[in-house]
């Protein structure tokens, strides 16, 4: 149903969670791009040096 990245598009349009509607969610319909998961693996790694 969505390419990577729309879910998170259609989601942050909502103003509030209050507000977020979300009918018959089926999480399989939900793509993620495996270098963007990379990605958030090396910055949080980055992040969590950073912090000790």
């Amino acid at each position: 149903m969505f390419a990577n990245g729309q879910a998170y598009v259609a989601m942050s349009r909502a103003k509030s969670w209050q507000n977020l509607e979300i009918r018959s969610f089926d999480p399989n319909a939900i793509k993620v791009d495996n270098d963007m998961l990379l990605e958030l693996d090396r910055l949080q790694k980055k992040y969590d040096s950073l912090q000790s």
